[in-house]
């Protein structure tokens, strides 16, 4: 902690959370390029900027503001420096955030562009809320300075997600020459694998990219569809003065018009593709004339310039509210004497348990309160910073317990489901040994049958040659019976009978 302080040196101190992992893998994360080029823009406006993996969470160091980028993965604020002020930026997943994480920080930001979720949060929550669209890096992204070649003429960034997303697939089933860089893609369409040029693609190599292709694809997750968020491949590729088409999302027509091109369906996607052939000029002669307001409005300083304006309102409001509590518990304490104690007690309750639900504000008492005022203040209401104290680490108590009990819930599941998964092994290997069973019945009834069949085919051709045999001895029997009932045959018996009857004589 001391070692970032020096470092600092005076400077305060922003430590930017992130959900990429510590490791060579961060560099496919969206996430990792984004907090670096925020590190940038805030070293810039005079600030010590770190930055955090998920890896480095637990590691709590000095820090005056955090900024946790809510993306797929959940930081819930330590709060081990009352000191320290915690802001989400909120920039995709919005369903997969709670209200109890949302009112664990002094400030959220949305990067919605949809009023709508916005008044829907702001009900929701007991914290401020505040619109913090999503941005990007122009010092990186822009037009190309000279016209270069199109190598390309659709392309997509993107890694798979493990799942075929329709634009890509819509675009291969109907002969586009599509270029795809991003993971998984060669796995999932092994029958388009050379339209997958790679995995990734570094960071800084994506302006290039976009400055010779004629127009990319782009698509969201449901969830920021349907709130109104929008991803940095729009506003990178837009600002390179690339076309975009993009499945639709009506913040984004409401914001950028004509500029970017939508489809809702597989139709209206081949539609677009044959009307960006036709009027390819126009199109990027639109999104060309965009590059001014993406300068002014979605660029990093913008943003970082709203975070630090949004940071000192936060530190005013904050002292706001605790004023109008200070007066309360000030009116209370000159009732102290005039009300009986059961009014007075109640009172106090009720004025305790409102300032206990801002714990972000009670932890500030000190700083806040004048030497004076604090005396008094706990003179008033002797042992309440205490109290306030043990009701925070019970609150963190029971937060840990929770997360232990969820914990132990996850590794149940985890059990079970290894359990269903074993069964399910053995169902299918039994299963597999039945049929095999089952096939090898098959097989040696088929050669039977065979047998059988072979067999009744000889019994066949037999009855058959028994038949002819029966036939041809009958004819026999007629020729001899002929035979022996002519003349000459009896004249032959007759003089042969003493021949016969000779024969016999010498055999006996």
């Amino acid at each position: 902690m001391e070692d970032r302080r020096k470092l600092a040196n005076g400077k305060e101190i922003w430590v930017i959370k992130a959900g990429f992992p510590n490791n060579a893998s961060k560099k496919n994360w969206s996430d990792y390029f984004f907090a670096c080029t925020l590190k940038k823009y805030l070293n810039r406006a005079g600030v010590y900027t770190v930055i955090e993996s998920r890896d480095e969470w637990e590691n709590e160091g000095a820090a005056d503001v955090v900024v946790a980028l809510r993306g797929p993965e959940a930081y819930y604020p330590d709060r081990r420096d009352p000191d320290t002020i915690y802001i989400m930026w909120n920039l995709s997943h919005p369903d997969r955030v709670t209200v109890e994480e949302y009112n664990a920080y002094d400030l959220v930001c949305i990067g919605s562009a949809k009023e709508e979720y916005l008044e829907e949060i702001c009900r929701k929550v007991q914290v401020p809320v505040r619109q913090l669209l999503i941005c990007a890096d122009m010092e990186i992204f822009h037009p190309a300075r000279v016209e270069k070649e199109k190598k390309y003429d659709w392309v997509f960034v993107g890694n798979s997600r493990g799942i075929k997303r329709k634009s890509v697939v819509w675009a291969l089933e109907h002969h586009i020459p599509l270029k795809i860089w991003g993971k998984g893609w060669d796995k999932l369409l092994p029958e388009h694998a050379d339209a997958v040029m790679a995995e990734n693609i570094p960071n800084y190599m994506l302006p290039e990219l976009y400055w010779e292709t004629k127009i990319t694809l782009n698509d969201h997750y449901e969830d920021m569809t349907e709130h109104g968020f929008m991803n940095t491949r729009i506003l990178e590729a837009m600002a390179c003065g690339v076309p975009v088409l993009s499945d639709y999302v009506d913040i984004i027509e409401k914001l950028f018009g004509d500029s970017v091109l939508f489809y809702t369906n597989e139709e209206q996607f081949v539609e677009q593709a044959e009307k960006i052939q036709v009027d390819y000029p126009a199109i990027r002669e639109r999104v060309e004339q965009m590059w001014q307001v993406l300068q002014e409005e979605y660029s990093f300083e913008s943003r970082v310039e709203q975070l630090l304006t949004l940071r000192e309102e936060l530190q005013g409001e904050n002292q706001g509210i605790f004023d109008m509590f200070y007066k309360k518990f000030e009116q209370l304490q000159s009732e102290a004497d005039t009300l009986d104690y059961e009014t007075w007690h109640d009172k106090y309750t009720t004025i305790k348990e409102a300032y206990m639900q801002l714990p972000w504000m009670a932890q500030r008492s000190e700083e806040l309160l004048e030497d004076k005022k604090r005396i008094q203040f706990e003179s008033c209401f002797p042992g309440l910073k205490e109290r306030i104290k043990v009701a925070e680490r019970q609150r963190r108590e029971r937060t840990w317990k929770e997360t232990a009990k969820k914990i132990k819930e996850n590794d149940k599941l985890k059990e079970r489901n290894q359990f269903l998964e074993e069964w399910k092994d053995r169902l299918v290997r039994e299963r597999t040994e039945l049929q095999e069973k089952l096939q090898r019945t098959y097989d040696e009834k088929s050669e039977i049958n065979r047998k059988l069949q072979q067999t009744y085919s000889e019994k066949f051709d037999r009855g058959v040659e028994i038949k002819e045999l029966k036939q041809i001895n009958r004819e026999l029997k007629k020729k001899i019976d002929g035979i022996k009932g002519c003349k000459t045959y009896r004249l032959a018996r007759c003089i042969g009978f003493p021949v016969r009857m000779w024969r016999k004589l010498i055999r006996g």
